[in-house]
């Protein structure tokens, strides 16, 4: 089952980010738009919080909540690293070919590689790997982790937040005294860099997915047009306030919740179709992650090109818009040429990895006598 309304959103958040990581290198470009317009694209960070939200959904749904037999935690474990993985693999190793090789250096390599933290300071990002955007795919990676792991507990909701409770309140406590809903808080009696990434609360917006989905599988067969509209623009107000009011870096409460709710919103409309998502948003929530791991290298590019001067508003405005313009189509070539075929060679290893040998119809099977 395939949720179009997360796609279009998946979609939408990425090349919010992509917006925002142009934005941050066409500087002074800020003063080419209108207030509001700057302000859309100054915060395009909040695209990491709505796949975050998005990703709990998916992975407790699909593990949970859907119907139908539901995979091994093993196999749910290596298909959401085939998904992920290997196009991140390519991107970063490429991208490390691109600097200067005699200055690059093993460590920060393989922990990229492996999806560690870099350093122990800077929550929550902790450092950024090779590939920048790849400190938000530790956290993902984590999560899938943790989940598939507790699944051999049970499929239950309540072990998932009985773990998150330890990871985020206790052993916070434990290390430092203390703990935070801050996402930017350093727990000072913690170095270990993983143990820092598994507590700090951003993951919050994991669990919110993740009760979501418990949500959305209690939803009513049917419900009126008015309270699923009623639903849709507190959804959009809730979020909406968040985006104008507050302007947090981080924030579970400014940032997580509204995305949150903004997921809830567009689920609901879907769950009820109250109208149909576009072919194309939901096609470009397809290769969302494409858009993700390619955009960096449009950005170097970019930003060594880059040669207007100040108050040239318009010029100012069509590069930055043929940037995007490039990043979309490098994505799109990376989608169809790098992911997809590596996605489908993955499948074929995961389904071959376990699949169960079946006996000939005609076997004859000896008796012990």
């Amino acid at each position: 089952m395939k949720f179009q309304s997360l796609q279009m959103l998946r979609g939408i958040a990425a090349m919010w980010v992509v917006a925002y990581h142009m934005q941050d290198h066409f500087d002074p470009l800020a003063t080419a738009f209108p207030l509001s317009a700057s302000d859309l694209l100054r915060k395009g960070y909040i695209g990491v919080d709505l796949f975050f939200v998005i990703s709990g959904f998916v992975i407790a749904w699909t593990a949970l909540y859907k119907p139908g037999p539901h995979d091994a935690p093993i196999k749910f474990l290596l298909k959401r690293l085939i998904r992920v993985a290997p196009p991140y693999w390519i991107a970063t190793l490429y991208f490390a070919m691109l600097g200067d090789l005699s200055k690059i250096e093993l460590e920060p390599i393989l922990r990229s590689l492996f999806f560690i933290p870099i350093e122990s300071n800077y929550p929550p990002i902790y450092g950024f790997p090779i590939l920048v955007i790849g400190w938000s795919l530790n956290y993902e990676v984590y999560f899938y982790l943790s989940f598939s792991a507790l699944l051999c507990l049970g499929r239950r909701l309540s072990i998932q937040i009985t773990y998150f409770a330890i990871t985020l309140v206790i052993l916070p406590a434990i290390f430092s005294g203390k703990f935070s809903i801050d996402p930017e808080h350093l727990y000072k009696g913690i170095s270990n860099t993983y143990i820092l990434l598994a507590t700090n609360p951003i993951i919050l917006e994991f669990v919110f997915g993740m009760v979501l989905a418990r949500l959305y599988g209690s939803l009513p067969g049917t419900l009126r047009r008015s309270y699923v509209w009623l639903v849709l623009c507190a959804s959009i107000v809730i979020f909406m306030a968040a985006f104008f009011l507050y302007e947090p870096r981080m924030s579970i409460l400014f940032r997580g919740l509204p995305c949150a709710c903004l997921v809830a919103g567009f689920l609901v409309v879907e769950r009820y179709q109250l109208f149909s998502i576009s072919r194309h948003l939901a096609y470009l929530g397809e290769m969302s992650y494409s858009i993700y791991l390619t955009h960096p290298f449009v950005l170097v590019v970019a930003k060594s090109i880059y040669a207007t001067t100040p108050g040239q508003h318009y010029v100012q405005i069509a590069q930055y818009l043929l940037a995007l313009a490039v990043a979309l189509g490098f994505a799109r070539f990376f989608y169809k040429y790098v992911e997809q075929p590596m996605l489908q060679h993955g499948k074929r290893i995961g389904s071959g990895h376990f699949h169960t040998p079946q006996p000939a119809k005609n076997s004859t099977v000896s008796r012990v006598k």
